[in-house]
């Protein structure tokens, strides 16, 4: 969960997945981006487009 400045409340991470990224890749690299934390991929719960 992060929380941006200015906004209330709290979100989950997200953003794009570049051409020819594979998914996997995308989340960990987005939630480093986005938190500093190296995360670890283990399977797709959802998404939203």
């Amino acid at each position: 969960m992060i929380k941006e400045h200015g906004m209330n409340g709290y979100r989950l991470p997200g953003g794009h997945i570049e051409l020819g990224e594979k998914i996997e890749t995308a989340i960990i690299r987005e939630a480093l981006e986005k938190t500093g934390v190296q995360a670890e991929f283990q399977s797709i719960l959802g998404f939203t487009t």
